[in-house]
């Protein structure tokens, strides 16, 4: 337990409270979202602004941080070894992450959590490796998925689709054949897939021996210390004030034992009362 309850006893032996405790932090961040979600901020120095960052930062990145400030004292000696992983189980969090991944490109308002989330639910006691696998898969194929669908039907589903939609010419998908500016972000991508696999594990084994000498209280304070300074100098006071709020929220998950991803409903429920 490294944060008020325990999950794992939340869950085993009080399912429905379990259930009931992340339909209200849902609603709660869905509320606080469709709240602010018009708010006028101004930035002191004239920078553009929008309620979502300090309402995103809050939930998802100040309360992560003020957890592990909390729980861990620094970062544990690195083992660098070849993980044996079943081929049945490793197929199977593949195959469910892809279909996760895929949906989450085409629906508004999800992200990777959730998609990892609904994936998990059909496996049982899945372990942890098989968790990054499946959300791994899931990342990699939202990624090529949102470019589809920003060319199937015109909506960007993601921060890169929205830089793509405006760098280029985009035209339905409306024949057979792929548009041919699709095809070319398609096989970008391929490339950039597979220089990134080789250089996460070169770089990655290279940086393990070394990180753990990084003082890592001081990184976390420093981090929330300019996530502070970033949403004043963006939103103003106000921003501040947005950021505290969401930030007590994003608190309340990790305390009653349930997945941080209910903050999701911050986008959900204004993107479903707009819909309705």
């Amino acid at each position: 337990m490294i944060f008020g309850l325990n999950s794992f006893y939340l869950s085993f032996f009080f399912p429905s409270l379990g259930v009931t405790i992340g339909i209200i932090i849902f609603l709660i961040s869905g509320v606080f979202g469709y709240l602010i979600l018009d708010l006028e901020l101004s930035s002191p120095f004239g920078l553009p602004t929008t309620p979502l960052f300090p309402a995103l930062s809050g939930l998802f990145g100040l309360a992560t941080l003020f957890v592990s400030i909390r729980g861990t004292s620094g970062i544990p000696a690195q083992q660098i070894t070849r993980p044996e992983l079943p081929k049945k189980e490793t197929m199977k969090s593949i195959a469910t992450g892809s279909i996760a991944g895929s949906t989450v490109g085409f629906l508004p308002g999800l992200s990777s959590g959730v998609a990892t989330v609904v994936a998990m639910i059909f496996r049982k006691e899945p372990e942890r490796k098989q968790v990054i696998i499946t959300l791994s898969a899931i990342n990699t194929t939202n990624a090529f998925f949102v470019l589809v669908a920003l060319f199937l039907i015109l909506r960007p589903r993601s921060g890169a689709a929205i830089v793509v939609n405006q760098l280029i010419p985009v035209e339905q998908w409306s024949g057979t054949l792929m548009p041919i500016p699709l095809i070319y972000l398609i096989l970008g991508g391929l490339v950039a897939a597979v220089l990134g696999f080789g250089l996460t594990l070169f770089i990655g084994k290279k940086f393990a021996k070394v990180f753990t000498k990084f003082p890592y209280r001081k990184i976390v304070i420093t981090i929330i210390i300019f996530i502070i300074v970033m949403v004043f100098m963006f939103t103003g006071v106000l921003g501040l004030f947005i950021l505290a709020i969401s930030t007590c929220i994003g608190l309340l998950p990790p305390f009653f034992g349930v997945r941080r991803s209910h903050g999701m409903g911050v986008l959900l429920v204004p993107v479903i009362i707009m819909l309705w």
